[in-house]
């Protein structure tokens, strides 16, 4: 079975499956009527970083997370596991 993905916001696609050649043939297509530039293996993706292995792939915030405690100028703020006790509210 074959299964693709095609993410589109604004300008930005992001275009993964199951099967190459069924990759590559909608790039093909995609090319056809747009001009696309193909980056290669997505590494970022809407400030989402994908790492990858041989066997899975992983989503990570942690650079747009750090980006935002380094514009609010926090980077030497205590860090805590929770903002609030974990018995709060009951």
């Amino acid at each position: 079975m074959c299964f693709l993905i095609l993410v589109v916001y604004v300008d930005d696609i992001l275009l993964t499956g199951n099967i190459e050649d069924e990759i590559i043939k909608v790039k093909a297509y995609l090319h056809e009527k747009f001009t696309i530039k193909d980056l290669g293996l997505a590494q970022f993706f809407l400030g989402i970083e994908i790492h990858r292995t041989d066997t899975a792939m992983h989503l990570s915030q942690q650079k747009y997370i750090w980006d935002i405690i380094k514009d609010l100028h926090m980077e030497t703020s205590k860090p805590t596991t929770t903002p609030l006790p974990s018995d709060w509210g009951t």
